[in-house]
């Protein structure tokens, strides 16, 4: 007893020694809203706490060693249950706390980066408020990305094209990003290969995110070597298909329809919260069960979809399992009656295709706008 009653001692020893560890970093990174308290004479105090702490747990551990033994096997237990049962939800809502507040995303020391290739100067607008929910520019940064594309042997003064026609993608995009308030930095670049080029900065600036806008995603050649690229970046990937003339600023009725978990979770999430910060909006989680469920299948799959609903929006949303043989077509009837559909495919490795059937086939029968979200490998 006596020994567990030593454990307990240092476990809480060690947790006061990070709680002044965790003073010291809000205190240093909260410059946009300083905490309500601030401890005197800082950094003299936290730092004289924390050391004092670890100088007693050290002792508490040499004195009395099987409380040292106890508490690592305690916080190894702790961890492995954490990691198997509870860590992917916690990840989930994280990421929906941090998009309703932030100002976290700081405190934890990020600057995320999400990179904006934009080559059609009509949805610069739709990208750049996009890009911003993604990565809300107080807290992180928004690069855009230009292309001036040419040939190796390239002569600008014999055709200048290329540079004229990054100039009127790069003129339309600071004007977007002042109508609509967002700060973002713009970077224009010379390749023969647009999308060899995207990836090359991608990497270049470790970027969390890339971000895409497309026309359509169909099969052809230019989607596929698209996909075939983003399949080597190690970064999360966003894309936009939208009509011209579309404005996130005008969704009301979201629809995100769930069949699995793909690991994409925390991306929607952060998305979802951002969304909802601003506007009230109508959310709503859809799954498509085959018409043979069972009653009690119908009831287990709404509770899951009312949970995971509960974990990614903190606002109430609905939830809706339906029940179909053709869920393409449920989603397709759904997605009509929405302002924004927004879909999670899995990335299985390099030179695999990021759009599978399904999604490119609701792609291809709707015209409802449509987010495409993947979590980097």
């Amino acid at each position: 007893m006596s020994a567990a009653g030593a454990a307990a001692s240092l476990v809480f020893l060690i947790t006061f020694a990070l709680a002044q560890w965790v003073a010291i970093l809000v205190r240093q990174r909260s410059s946009q809203r300083p905490p309500p308290f601030r401890v005197p004479l800082f950094p003299v105090v936290p730092v004289v706490g924390g050391l004092a702490c670890i100088g007693l747990a050290v002792f508490q551990g040499v004195a009395v060693p099987s409380a040292g033994i106890i508490t690592v096997i305690w916080l190894s237990i702790g961890g492995v249950l954490f990691l198997a049962l509870f860590a992917r939800r916690a990840r989930v809502m994280d990421a929906s706390s941090t998009a309703f507040d932030p100002e976290l995303v700081t405190l934890r020391g990020r600057s995320p980066l999400v990179l904006v290739p934009v080559a059609n100067p009509q949805n610069a607008e739709a990208m750049i408020t996009l890009a911003d929910a993604l990565v809300p520019a107080d807290i992180g940064r928004v690069l855009m990305q230009t292309v001036a594309v040419a040939p190796a042997n390239w002569q600008p003064d014999d055709d200048p094209a290329p540079i004229e026609k990054s100039q009127a993608v790069l003129r339309e995009l600071l004007r977007a990003s002042v109508k609509a308030g967002i700060r973002v930095e713009t970077l224009t670049t010379v390749a023969p290969q647009p999308m060899e080029e995207i990836a090359r900065v991608a990497r270049l600036h470790r970027c969390e995110s890339v971000l895409l806008g497309l026309s359509d995603i169909s099969d052809d050649s230019h989607g596929t070597q698209l996909e075939s690229l983003l399949g080597t970046l190690d970064a999360n990937v966003v894309v936009l298909r939208s009509r011209k003339d579309w404005c996130l600023v005008d969704v009301r009725k979201i629809l995100v329809p769930i069949a699995g978990r793909g690991g994409h979770e925390h991306l929607r999430a952060q998305l979802l919260g951002s969304l909802l910060r601003s506007t009230n909006r109508e959310v709503t989680f859809l799954r498509v069960l085959p018409n043979s469920a069972r009653p009690d299948d119908v009831r287990l799959a709404k509770r899951d979809l009312r949970r995971l609903a509960d974990d990614e929006v903190r606002e109430q949303c609905n939830v809706e399992v339906a029940q179909s043989d053709d869920p393409l077509a449920t989603v397709v009837e759904r997605a009509d009656e929405s302002n924004l559909l927004i879909l999670g495919v899995q990335r299985h490795g390099r030179r695999k295709k990021l759009f599978g059937g399904f999604t490119r086939q609701v792609a291809q029968r709707t015209s409802c706008p449509i987010i495409v979200m993947s979590r980097r490998r």
